[in-house]
């Protein structure tokens, strides 16, 4: 009983002409969306396999073709769509299936179980109707027309859908207003909090009426045309101002005179909040405000070439 309840589908209707639904499964916090137009049908970041499923026998029940049904992932193919179930569906995505972090962790190395390295995998084979998508390529459905932008941040390899028509954007991971979405470090030499903070910009250009995420509320929805650009900038704005704040925090931990190790550096970052010390680190780095002297124990770090702020961040007393 529990575990139906749990599956248990919700549908909220978003636009009209053309038809858009949010759909979530009861209790969860991720969204998936739905776009009908004309005969064709996209799901956009289902979150199971059960959802396309359902949304494929409701194609049924209507007489529309479940083979013009595509599914969009704002981000990397999970590997769990790639079932034969549906072999006849067009998956589009910024790169092929992968292996969760989880997975790849759990499974043993491929030399210690004789396996040659370069076996590939079911799910990575040609064979897999998945396509490949690229920042600027056009995504269309039925008659309209949406256009893919990059925004990879928080996230190796996000992507969002801009339909211009009506101001709208699918955002996937990439923005949040119940839910920040969290910075990590997920390369050592990528600046992601610097290009997080991109992203939010480029999208503040795009001037958007609505913002549809992958979890928490939408943005604009109630509240349509100029008032809902108001609600998608105040939503901008928090963030931007989130991960400054955050900025400024690392930046603080290091005394305006001499020099922190690294081990104090990074103590106690389980409480990081949406960026962690590292990824705030590298920016400044980046921009000179810190500076990194490796020791013979070591890293040390010192406030750089550039003053980022004298202010004190540090709580006042009750």
């Amino acid at each position: 009983m529990t575990n139906n309840s749990r599956k248990r589908l919700i549908w909220e209707e978003i636009m009209r002409d053309p038809d858009i639904y949010r759909v979530c499964e009861a209790g969860s916090s991720s969204n998936s969306y739905v776009f009908f137009s004309g005969e064709d049908v996209v799901v956009i970041d289902p979150s199971s396999v059960d959802m396309i499923g359902s949304i494929c026998r409701l194609a049924h029940i209507t007489e529309m073709d479940s083979g013009r049904i595509r599914i969009y992932l704002t981000q990397p193919c999970r590997k769990e769509l790639c079932t034969d179930s549906f072999k006849e569906m067009k998956i589009y995505c910024c790169d092929r299936p992968y292996r969760t972090i989880s997975e790849e962790a759990d499974e043993p190395d491929r030399k210690m179980q004789g396996r040659p390295e370069a076996e590939e995998d079911a799910y990575d084979k040609e064979a897999f109707p998945w396509k490949q998508v690229r920042d600027g390529d056009l995504f269309r459905i039925g008659s309209r027309t949406l256009r893919i932008i990059g925004l990879e941040a928080c996230r190796k390899g996000l992507t969002g859908l801009w339909f211009p028509e009506k101001k709208l954007l699918f955002a996937g991971e990439a923005v949040g207003a119940d839910e920040v979405p969290g910075v990590y470090s997920w390369d050592p030499q990528v600046d992601t909090l610097g290009l997080q903070i991109e992203v939010l910009r480029r999208v503040k250009r795009l001037c958007p009426q609505m913002i549809l995420p992958a979890r928490g509320r939408c943005i604009g929805v109630d509240q349509q045309g100029e008032k809902g650009a108001e609600e998608c900038l105040k939503v901008l704005d928090a963030m931007l101002g989130g991960y400054c704040l955050r900025i400024l925090e690392v930046y603080q931990k290091v005394p305006a005179r001499g020099g922190i190790r690294s081990e104090e550096m990074f103590q106690e970052d389980e409480s990081a909040g949406i960026a962690d010390t590292e990824s705030g680190l590298k920016y400044l780095l980046y921009r000179r405000y810190i500076r990194q002297t490796e020791t013979s124990d070591g890293f040390v770090y010192e406030r750089g070439s550039r003053r980022l702020t004298d202010w004190n961040l540090q709580e006042k007393d009750e």
